[in-house]
């Protein structure tokens, strides 16, 4: 549903001991328009070395963001210096943000074409 979290996890294998990255995710609706992209900037695999290994990494997509529809995800292993990408797979999970109405969404009891890119359920106060 359009107001619930959504959750991406992604599991991947280092090869080589002593290694240090960070991760990065894409998003793209279904029409293949960038929606957006995050690094993991706080992601201790930048600052420890990490061991040979199987890993697993969650992404958290806050409720009430996306519109609805069909989305795909994309997940990369880079190096930031110098910076280079290790791996960059498109395409790896997808899922649809299914609409709903009620007063904990942006669209509220308003049952027409709403339109736009994100759906973001905005503070709104009287000044």
């Amino acid at each position: 549903m359009i107001s619930s979290p959504v959750m991406v996890r992604f599991t991947y294998e280092v090869l080589k001991d002593e290694q240090q990255f960070t991760h990065g995710f894409n998003l793209f609706n279904n029409q293949g328009i960038h929606i957006l992209s995050s690094h993991d900037t706080k992601s201790e695999t930048l600052q420890v070395p990490v061991s040979k290994g199987i890993y697993t990494k969650t992404i958290t997509i806050p409720g009430n963001l996306l519109a609805e529809g069909g989305y795909t995800c994309s997940f990369a292993i880079m190096r930031y210096s110098p910076f280079h990408v290790e791996f960059h797979e498109m395409e790896v999970v997808g899922f649809n943000i299914i609409d709903e109405m009620g007063d904990n969404t942006a669209r509220g009891n308003y049952s027409g074409r709403f339109p736009g890119l994100v759906r973001p359920l905005l503070k709104w106060e009287k000044i």
